[in-house]
């Protein structure tokens, strides 16, 4: 240890520095139990324990149980997980192609309904100058204002 990595406090120097190795993992087959001194505690579902002290008592903890549920087939886990976001998909794309389509059939539409009253608007004007001109060649109401 170097000089550095201690500390004064007083009459004491202790290291700032504390290096610990990761624990060891022990495991040993059944049939090793017997054999082994001290004798290693009775583990139960294998799922083994955290910290033992030789000499002490392991209480044991209840196996876990799984929920395996058989109730839904492979098929339809499948078509749940697979099909099913398939068909959201094109469910949305569908709609949003018909929403597309609808705003541009009723551009399409705004163009033919402004083209056609501007024929109509053009068509009422010729009728009234046509009126104009039959009214004032007949001696219409616009020939007798002019005589």
């Amino acid at each position: 240890m170097s000089p550095d990595a201690l500390v004064d406090y007083g009459e004491f120097q202790t290291p700032t520095d504390v290096l610990a190795h990761n624990a060891y993992r022990v495991s040993w087959q059944a049939s090793d139990t017997a054999s082994l001194s001290p004798q290693p505690p009775a583990i139960t579902c294998a799922e083994g324990i955290s910290v033992w002290v030789p000499g002490s008592v392991v209480t044991s903890t209840p196996c876990p149980t799984y929920y395996n549920d058989t109730s839904i087939s492979s098929a339809a886990n499948s078509f749940i997980t697979i099909g099913l976001p398939i068909v959201v998909v094109v469910l949305i794309l569908g709609c949003a192609g018909c929403i597309f389509h609808g705003y541009q059939k009723g551009k399409g539409e705004q163009g033919i309904r402004t083209a056609r009253a501007a024929r109509v608007r053009e068509a009422r004007a010729v009728r009234a100058a046509a009126r104009e001109q039959d009214g004032a060649s007949h001696g219409g109401p616009a020939a007798q204002g002019q005589s």
